[in-house]
């Protein structure tokens, strides 16, 4: 993994100067998060780039990391200023984390949730232990749509949590600034056909939103949830 990470960093080179790519999202899982994190910090270095840099990606995320949470938090502030936003997605059901925190002395990993979650200035934390209907609920982020949903709105205008559709403030530990994602307050697959219609649109405002609903959306109650929904992603006075 220690290898892969510097063969990554080759990789995330090349891609940024070859591919023309206008911008480069980065999506790393489970362990994968190690040579994705080794990789992205040793480009911070070697390129020399520091907060108020222009951001060399557009959105990165951790999701389910298997990476000691110690050191996860230290490597992120070398890491932050590559990314428009950084956000880290997390599971107090992760069972493979809970197996590998145990191999590893029971060092918390960065992807578990609870008490000991992560959370920092230079990252989002989101807990989405309310997803996860594989075995270990460990590939949430990839088998479920509600963290599509979110990946999605990120990717298309990079709102704040505040702004996303099922977030809300984790009120159930001390550690502030933390955000839980319910699915039950978010029609993630309405969402996310509507944001993959409205994509190429140049601007979005609440009348194209209004307009792609009455073209799309039969049902009302549906449609005026959904249009709640997209007006806080597209407005920032919502």
């Amino acid at each position: 993994m220690r290898l892969s990470g510097r063969r990554l960093l080759h990789f995330l080179e090349e891609l940024r100067t070859k591919s023309d790519a206008e911008t480069i999202h980065i999506v790393a899982h489970s362990m994968g998060n190690r040579a994705v994190t080794d990789a992205l910090e040793l480009l911070a270095l070697r390129n020399n780039i520091h907060e108020g840099d222009e951001p060399v990606f557009g959105q990165i995320f951790f999701a389910a990391p298997d990476v000691d949470a110690g050191l996860f938090k230290e490597m992120l502030k070398t890491i932050r200023p590559l990314a428009r936003r950084t956000t880290l997605y997390v599971s107090q059901n992760d069972w493979a984390l809970e197996a590998s925190r145990k191999l590893h002395g029971n060092a918390p990993r960065a992807g578990q949730g609870g008490e000991e979650v992560l959370n920092d200035s230079q990252f989002d934390t989101v807990d989405m232990s309310i997803l996860g209907k594989d075995m270990l609920a460990h590939t949430y982020f990839a088998n479920d749509s509600s963290a599509l949903a979110d990946i999605m709105s990120l990717i298309w205008l990079n709102p704040s949590p505040s702004k996303r559709c099922g977030l809300s403030v984790d009120a159930s530990n001390d550690v502030k600034g933390a955000w839980i994602y319910d699915k039950y307050k978010c029609p993630e697959k309405g969402l996310i056909g509507l944001i993959s219609h409205l994509w190429t649109e140049a601007t979005v405002t609440r009348a194209t939103i209004k307009a792609a609903l009455d073209e799309l959306v039969t049902d009302k109650a549906e449609a005026a949830t959904l249009e709640q929904a997209l007006n806080r992603l597209v407005d920032p006075s919502e």
